[in-house]
């Protein structure tokens, strides 16, 4: 069980990354918590009204935290989710 996601957005013509919402998702593995973060932040219905959040798309980031197991960022890429290291995000 998977736990803590946090979306990370870059913005339009901007540097950088702001956190946009941290929420609790339970899944098996990052593929299917990945897949059930994008479906939630593409489909206006689904978005968490305490979040302030936009269309999830190619640029942003997800980090995972799974407590004592770490931390996983994840970016997403035109093709697929790249998981990639926490220097690079920042």
């Amino acid at each position: 069980m998977l736990q803590f996601y946090t979306f990370w957005s870059s913005g339009i013509f901007r540097i950088g990354y702001r956190q946009v919402c941290r929420l609790t998702v339970t899944a098996a593995d990052h593929h299917e918590a990945l897949s059930i973060l994008y479906r939630m932040f593409n489909v206006a219905d689904l978005i968490p009204k305490n979040c302030q959040a936009r269309f999830m798309g190619t640029g942003d980031i997800v980090l995972i935290d799974e407590g004592r197991k770490g931390q996983t960022y994840y970016h997403l890429c035109p093709d697929d989710w790249k998981r990639v290291e926490r220097q690079l995000v920042c």
